[in-house]
């Protein structure tokens, strides 16, 4: 059970350092887009960071989304009792 518990938690650890770093990529894109920047010499750059934020978010939302519904379930079973 406490091996079962460690990787949740481990889960969820990455699922919010991971939400940082798609935070941070989303504020560049937005900022590589704005004119205060001018375009950068590599577009690759870009579209790479753009897979990055959207593959990031993709592991991100799911699991944050079954964090809240866990703390619900826990709330539920803990007044039941």
């Amino acid at each position: 059970m406490l091996e079962n518990r460690r990787l949740i938690l481990a889960h969820f650890w990455l699922a919010f350092a991971l939400f940082v770093v798609a935070l941070a990529l989303g504020a560049w894109q937005m900022f590589v887009r704005s004119p205060l920047d001018t375009w950068i010499s590599d577009p690759e750059w870009y579209y790479r960071s753009l897979t990055a934020h959207g593959t990031v978010m993709a592991y991100v939302l799911p699991t944050l989304s079954r964090w809240r519904s866990a703390i619900r379930s826990a709330k539920r079973h803990s007044n039941s009792h």
